[in-house]
C-alpha cells in the first residue's frame, strides 16, 4: 500500500486489507484520504457488493475502484449493448404513451361528435292516431320518409355528411349512431363521421348494400374497441341482455322508413366471411338463415321467411374472432 498526499493505492487487491484500511482511517478520522482500489483481476468486481456494503458502513471514508484498461475493453462493448438496449426500451415506453394518448385524443373527439350528432335525432313517438272508418279506433301509424320531422334530421345529418344512409340505436348499450356508407368497407375504418383521421371510425353499412331501399341482408360494421362504435357491443353475449325482451330489439331507422328488427341470432365465431353475403338466388337465403340461426347462443324463437329482410352487425371480438348479431325486419 502506497501514501501519496492524501492517497492511498491499494496495487494488489484483498478484501481484508482494504476492510482494515478503511477501520484504521475511520478510528483516526482521517476522512481527508482516499483509497484507490486498483482492479487487476476479477476478486475486486466479484466482492463488489462486499465493498459497497463496506462503504455504506463507513460513510465518511472515500475509496474509489481505479479499473483496468483490460477490463475496460472488454466490457466496452457489453455496456454500448446494455446503452442501447436502454435506449430502445425508453423509445418504446415514449411510443406506448404517444400511441394510448392518440387512442384517448380519438376516443373523446369521437364522443364530443356523438353529442353533437345527437340534437339532429327526433324525439318521436311512433304511435299515431289515425281513424279508422270502421272502429273509431286509434292504430299505430309507421313514420315514413315523408314525415317532417326524419327528413329534417336526414337533411341535417347529410349536411354534415352526405354518406349518411341511417341511424341505428341498440337498447341496454350506448349505440345509438347515425350509419354512413361508402364506395368501399376500408375508409371508415379510420374516419369519423366529419371525416376527419380517427382510430375508432365509424359505424358503416357494407358498400354491396343499397340505401335507402335495403337488399336481403343489411351488413353494418364498427370497430369493438373504446366504449364507442361498437365498443359497447359485446353487451349482446351476457344472458341477462339476450333474455331481456326489451333489449331483443334493434332500431334501423333510413331515409324511407323508422324500422324495428328482432334479434334471432347472436354468436362469436373465428374470422369468416360466410355470413357477410348480401345477394341470394333460389334456396341460398334459407340455406344462410338456417347456418346463422344454428350459430345462436341463444334460441330467439323467430321464423324467417324467403320473403324477409335481416340487418346484420359486424364487429372484432379478441384477436381471431367476431362478434355477430342478426336481426329480422318486422
Amino acid at each position: 500500500m502506497e501514501k501519496e498526499n492524501n492517497r492511498y493505492d491499494i496495487e494488489n487487491y484483498d478484501y481484508n486489507i482494504v476492510k482494515q484500511t478503511v477501520q484504521l482511517i475511520d478510528e483516526n478520522k482521517r476522512y481527508d484520504i482516499t483509497i484507490y482500489i486498483h482492479e487487476h483481476n476479477e476478486d475486486v468486481i466479484k466482492d463488489f457488493n462486499k465493498l459497497k456494503n463496506l462503504k455504506k458502513q463507513y460513510k465518511k471514508v472515500k475509496f474509489k475502484i481505479i479499473y483496468s484498461k483490460e477490463y475496460i475493453q472488454k466490457n466496452k462493448n457489453k455496456q454500448i449493448i446494455l446503452n442501447i438496449i436502454k435506449i430502445i426500451l425508453i423509445l418504446i415506453i415514449i411510443g406506448t404513451i404517444i400511441y394510448f394518448s392518440i387512442f384517448f385524443v380519438d376516443q373523446n373527439k369521437t364522443k364530443d361528435l356523438s353529442k353533437k350528432i345527437q340534437k339532429y335525432k327526433p324525439e318521436i313517438n311512433i304511435s299515431e292516431s289515425i281513424e279508422n272508418k270502421n272502429t273509431k279506433e286509434e292504430k299505430p301509424k309507421i313514420i315514413t320518409a315523408y314525415n317532417k320531422e326524419y327528413s329534417k334530421m336526414f337533411s341535417e345529418l347529410k349536411k354534415i355528411n352526405n354518406e349518411t344512409v341511417g341511424w341505428i340505436t341498440i337498447k341496454g348499450t350506448n349505440i345509438d349512431y347515425p350509419v354512413v356508407k361508402h364506395a368501399d368497407n376500408d375508409y371508415y375504418l379510420n374516419k369519423d363521421f366529419e371525416n376527419n383521421n380517427n382510430r375508432y371510425g365509424w359505424l358503416f353499412m357494407d358498400y354491396r348494400n343499397t340505401a335507402p331501399t335495403l337488399g336481403q341482408n343489411t351488413i353494418i360494421y364498427g370497430h369493438d374497441s373504446g366504449g364507442v362504435m361498437f365498443g359497447n357491443l359485446y353487451k349482446v353475449l351476457y344472458r341477462k341482455w339476450y333474455t331481456n325482451k326489451n333489449n331483443q330489439k334493434i332500431t334501423f331507422n333510413t331515409e324511407n322508413e323508422s324500422a324495428t328488427w328482432q334479434i334471432f341470432s347472436i354468436y362469436k365465431i373465428d374470422t369468416t366471411s360466410d355470413y357477410l353475403k348480401t345477394n341470394f338466388t333460389g334456396n341460398e337465403f334459407q340455406n344462410f338463415i338456417n347456418i346463422i340461426t344454428k350459430r345462436s347462443i341463444y334460441n330467439f324463437n323467430v321464423n324467417i321467411s324467403n320473403s324477409d329482410k335481416i340487418l346484420t352487425l359486424s364487429t372484432c371480438h379478441g384477436d381471431n374472432q367476431r362478434l355477430v348479431v342478426h336481426a329480422k325486419k318486422l
